[in-house]
């Protein structure tokens, strides 16, 4: 009597593995979960399948945004305050300035970076005030004479808006903006 139970349970338990198998094969196959004709979920690329993957081998790599240690290393710079691209001219000019809100500018000429440095406050404090008092939502976006040949042009960005200009026209409150950025430029005093 124990042999016939014995062999009874262990046919139980084939008999349930092999439903169980052939339900997932049969889900798999006919693209539906359930007998309503829904879709089976599909795995997604963050899921990974169980068929190519073990539970120890995505414990191994942790998602970048799920690593706590991620968000703690990783520095973020501090927002751009302006940045000015100055090119042209009949020696080609091509220099750029990033000023961040914390007052450290980089800048580049002809592709070669300069020497990160810092602002004094006080000149922190007078670009701040220079940027306010140009407004640039009201800066035209565009003043460059067209029909001048060999011409400097600055494009200044700050707050999302950016404008150009040759200065050919006057625009008083951006003219000294970029006269302040214009001195922090590597050789400035040469020209």
């Amino acid at each position: 009597m124990t042999e016939r139970f014995r062999s009874g349970r262990t046919g139980a338990a084939v008999a349930l593995s092999a439903a169980a198998v052939l339900f997932v094969f049969v889900s798999g196959c006919t693209g539906t979960g359930g007998q309503d004709g829904s879709p089976a979920p599909s795995p997604s690329p963050a899921m990974p399948s169980p068929a190519t993957s073990s539970p120890t081998d995505q414990q191994r790599t942790p998602s970048p945004s799920s690593s706590p240690a991620t968000s703690e290393d990783r520095k973020v710079p501090a927002p751009v305050l302006v940045e000015m691209v100055v090119s042209g001219g009949f020696a080609g000019r091509q220099e750029q300035i990033r000023v961040l809100d914390d007052g450290t500018y980089t800048t580049l000429d002809k592709g070669r970076n300069g020497p990160k440095r810092t602002l004094r406050p006080t000149q922190l404090r007078s670009l701040r005030e220079a940027l306010k008092s140009a407004d640039f939502e009201r800066l035209p976006r565009r003043t460059v004479d067209e029909n001048a040949r060999d011409v400097i042009t600055y494009v200044v960005v700050h707050d999302h808006v950016t404008v150009m200009t040759d200065q050919s026209t006057p625009v008083r409150p951006l003219d000294e903006v970029i006269n302040m950025l214009s001195g922090l430029l590597p050789g400035h005093a040469a020209r």
